[in-house]
Protein backbone atom coordinates (compact mmCIF):
# COMPACT_ATOMS: atom_id res chain seq x y z
CA UNK A 1 0.00 0.00 0.00
CA UNK A 2 1.67 3.14 -1.25
CA UNK A 3 0.59 5.43 1.59
CA UNK A 4 0.67 2.75 4.28
CA UNK A 5 -2.94 3.32 5.24
CA UNK A 6 -4.22 1.43 8.24
CA UNK A 7 -7.83 1.94 7.19
CA UNK A 8 -10.36 3.81 5.12
CA UNK A 9 -13.95 4.83 5.79
CA UNK A 10 -16.14 5.98 2.91
CA UNK A 11 -19.63 7.40 3.27
CA UNK A 12 -21.98 7.55 0.31
CA UNK A 13 -25.65 7.90 -0.51
CA UNK A 14 -25.90 7.42 -4.27
CA UNK A 15 -25.41 4.83 -6.99
CA UNK A 16 -22.27 6.72 -7.99
CA UNK A 17 -20.74 5.77 -4.61
CA UNK A 18 -21.10 2.03 -5.22
CA UNK A 19 -17.83 1.94 -7.19
CA UNK A 20 -16.04 3.27 -4.11
CA UNK A 21 -17.73 0.67 -1.90
CA UNK A 22 -16.53 -2.05 -4.27
CA UNK A 23 -13.02 -0.56 -4.39
CA UNK A 24 -12.90 -0.74 -0.60
CA UNK A 25 -13.78 -4.42 -0.76
CA UNK A 26 -10.78 -4.92 -3.04
CA UNK A 27 -8.54 -2.83 -0.78
CA UNK A 28 -9.61 -4.93 2.21
CA UNK A 29 -8.04 -7.93 0.51
CA UNK A 30 -4.63 -6.26 1.00
CA UNK A 31 -5.13 -6.18 4.76
CA UNK A 32 -6.40 -2.63 5.13
CA UNK A 33 -9.32 -2.05 7.45
CA UNK A 34 -12.18 -0.67 5.40
CA UNK A 35 -15.73 0.41 6.08
CA UNK A 36 -18.29 1.54 3.54
CA UNK A 37 -21.20 3.44 5.03
CA UNK A 38 -24.44 3.80 3.10
CA UNK A 39 -26.44 6.87 4.02
CA UNK A 40 -30.08 5.94 3.56
CA UNK A 41 -33.16 7.97 2.83
CA UNK A 42 -36.44 7.10 1.14
CA UNK A 43 -34.76 7.73 -2.25
CA UNK A 44 -31.74 5.47 -1.65
CA UNK A 45 -31.25 2.95 -4.44
CA UNK A 46 -31.22 -0.72 -3.43
CA UNK A 47 -27.67 -1.24 -4.75
CA UNK A 48 -26.36 1.25 -2.17
CA UNK A 49 -28.10 -0.69 0.59
CA UNK A 50 -26.75 -3.99 -0.76
CA UNK A 51 -23.09 -3.00 -1.20
CA UNK A 52 -22.46 -0.88 1.90
CA UNK A 53 -20.99 -2.58 4.96
CA UNK A 54 -23.29 -0.64 7.28
CA UNK A 55 -26.21 1.75 6.86
CA UNK A 56 -26.97 4.97 8.71
CA UNK A 57 -30.17 6.96 8.61
CA UNK A 58 -29.58 10.22 6.75
CA UNK A 59 -27.38 13.12 7.76
CA UNK A 60 -28.25 12.68 11.43
CA UNK A 61 -26.97 9.11 11.26
CA UNK A 62 -23.71 10.33 9.70
CA UNK A 63 -23.25 12.91 12.42
CA UNK A 64 -23.87 10.32 15.14
CA UNK A 65 -21.42 7.87 13.55
CA UNK A 66 -18.66 10.46 13.16
CA UNK A 67 -19.19 11.83 16.67
CA UNK A 68 -18.90 8.30 18.02
CA UNK A 69 -15.67 7.69 16.11
CA UNK A 70 -14.23 11.02 17.27
CA UNK A 71 -15.13 10.25 20.90
CA UNK A 72 -13.47 6.83 20.76
CA UNK A 73 -10.35 8.27 19.17
CA UNK A 74 -10.20 10.99 21.82
CA UNK A 75 -10.62 8.43 24.59
CA UNK A 76 -7.81 6.31 23.17
CA UNK A 77 -5.51 9.30 22.67
CA UNK A 78 -5.33 8.70 18.90
CA UNK A 79 -6.33 12.21 17.91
Amino acid sequence: MERELAGVVYLGDDVTDVDAFRALNTLALTGAATLSVGIVSPETHAVVRETADILVDGVDGCVALLEGVAARLADSGSM
